[in-house]
């Protein structure tokens, strides 16, 4: 693995940042809907080689269309903390695999690139051979992928078995360490399975869209179509929610609403409270791997912090329960049109099951690093052993010495980092996002993202946990599974991030509300208490009265 302690980031250094490769450029579209947030020494040396290693998989084996670099990184890499995506790479990659273009990858990561100053990718003239090597492993691939994920889906179910059997045994630190190093393995080739998954449904989409829009359909209408899809993974957790709150008795409806916790909840006596109580039990049993920020193993989710389900339930409650808008499936054609739009649901599905199969792997990490630091818990601090690398973090499991110095040293480099917010693409070094707001916009333009349009109030969120009111615009950088209960009481999503295929593009659609994403600067140039129109099928927000606040 190649890394440089003296990565310079606007003043400071980060230790375990990977060096910028030549001229390539690095994004953080898409990889900032994955990992949000800043990966702790220790997240990242225990994944880092794993997310490199499954990206691999998908370029190099899958699609053969690159070769690794040996030694070191070169899909991603870790700047100034967070993870980033090579995008030469993946243009690369893309110019040269079957039904796909470095066009369709920038639309898909950035909208209208132009207008986000991203240089142009270099044309080449790939050569017939590589064409057909990549064309021949992109075939061999397409026909196995479902048998892939079928089997790695039962690889990921006995994983979790193993992971309870070994917890109940009461293992030491050393041994709940190795079992998360055991399992990397497992999650790199999960990763790389959702990223082949993900290109196979960008493909999927595209030849659909193309069939659908010489039949008279615009591109809106098109991906409307496409995406009508019912039971979508990541939608899944917000109906069960929703479910369970519009069941909810009235003594069990107060307690909640009334602000009871996860232990007073279990500690109740009432028949309707103890049945509200066992229903989440329930649903915890089901989606306790999912939560914010899911893929980062340092990060506590719903199984972990079940309060964070009750709040949840809490605004839905308040919102009013049951009140998931109406959906009105629409036609497939018959023909070649009808064919591509059932393969590219069917590609839409297996990328969502293919992403739940790496966050239940990730949640084994989880359960397996909260284990060690309870067992190191006299020796360190869970925030310590997070500014460990896991070779260190094992050298104090067994026996060594707390290198409180060092600790110390990256705990303000992390501090550091934090208030730094990386531009959405950096070359050489890394761009720092420019976050003051524009003065005197009327709208933002970003793209569709799920169809209709809506006015509403602005509130603009940076946790998922921030005040949020029945009916207003839900406003974010990034949404992911945790924040999908809240779109039951929003009354448009607009995120900074996000593509067509993007986690709030695909539960907005499946919920019926509007959405737009993508728009790059709504966190920064919207404030509380804007009333906006928010038009999904334009993809634009258009600023109608400034708020208060502004």
């Amino acid at each position: 693995m190649t890394t440089t302690p003296d990565t310079p980031v606007a003043g400071t250094v980060i230790e375990f940042d990977t060096p910028f490769v030549g001229d390539d450029l690095y994004t953080r579209a898409n990889a900032g809907e994955v990992f949000p947030e800043l990966l702790s020494p220790l997240s990242w040396t225990l994944l880092g080689p794993a997310l490199e290693r499954g990206f691999m998989r998908c370029m190099a084996d899958d699609f053969a269309a690159i070769e690794p670099l040996p030694g070191g990184y070169r899909a991603c890499g870790r700047m100034a903390g967070r993870l980033h995506l090579n995008l030469s790479v993946f243009r690369t990659v893309a110019e040269r695999a079957p039904g796909s273009s470095a066009d369709d990858l920038d639309k898909q990561y950035f909208g209208d690139a132009v207008a986000s100053g991203l240089p142009g990718h270099p044309k080449e003239k790939v050569p017939l051979t590589t064409t057909l090597r990549c064309t021949g492993a992109g075939l061999r691939t397409m026909a196995s992928i479902d048998r892939r994920v079928k089997r790695e889906t039962r690889l990921a179910a006995e994983a979790a078995a193993a992971r309870t059997a070994l917890l109940a045994s009461g293992p030491t630190p050393r041994q709940a360490l190795d079992a998360a190093r055991g399992e990397l393995d497992l999650y790199s080739a999960l990763f790389g399975s959702h990223v082949t998954a993900r290109a196979l449904t960008a493909s999927a989409v595209s030849l659909a869209m193309g069939a659908l829009t010489k039949r008279g359909l615009s591109d809106d209408q098109a991906l409307a179509l496409i995406s009508d899809i019912p039971d979508i993974e990541s939608a899944k957790p917000s109906k069960e929610l929703s479910a369970i709150a519009a069941a909810a008795a009235p003594a069990a409806r107060s307690a909640v609403l009334e602000g009871a916790d996860w232990a007073e909840l279990g500690a109740a006596t009432d028949p309707d409270i103890v049945a509200l109580r066992t229903e989440l039990e329930a649903f915890l049993a089901t989606y306790g791997h999912r939560g914010v920020n899911e893929f980062d193993p340092a990060w506590p989710v719903w199984g972990t912090q079940p309060d964070a389900v009750l709040s949840l339930l809490r605004r839905i409650l308040a919102a009013g329960a049951g009140t998931e808008r109406a959906r009105t499936p629409g036609e497939v054609p018959g023909g070649v049109a009808g064919f591509l739009v059932r393969n590219a649901r069917k590609a839409i599905h297996r990328a969502e099951n293919t992403k739940d199969n790496i966050i239940r792997v990730c949640h084994d990490l989880r359960l397996y690093l909260d284990a060690a630091f309870a067992g190191l818990a006299e020796q360190l601090t869970r925030e310590e052993a997070l500014a460990l690398s896991i070779e260190e973090l094992l050298a104090v499991a067994d026996g060594g010495p707390v290198p409180g110095e060092l600790i110390a040293r990256r705990r303000a480099e992390i501090e550091a980092a934090l208030l730094i917010t990386p531009a959405e693409w950096s070359m050489h070094e890394l761009t720092v996002a420019h976050e003051e707001a524009a003065a005197g916009i009327t709208e933002l333009v970003g793209l569709a993202g799920s169809q209709g349009v809506v006015r509403g109030r602005v509130r603009v969120m940076r946790d998922v946990d921030d005040a949020f009111e029945d009916d207003e615009v839900l406003v974010a950088a990034t949404t992911d599974t945790a924040w999908t209960p809240l779109f039951l009481a929003a009354a448009a999503v607009v995120t900074d991030t996000g593509g067509p295929l993007s986690h709030a593009t695909i539960v907005a659609r499946e919920l019926g509300i509007p959405a737009v994403v993508n728009t790059k600067t709504a966190v920064r140039d919207l404030q509380d208490g804007d009333l906006v129109e928010v038009d999904g099928t334009a993809g634009v927000v258009r600023i109608i009265e400034r708020g208060a606040s502004a």
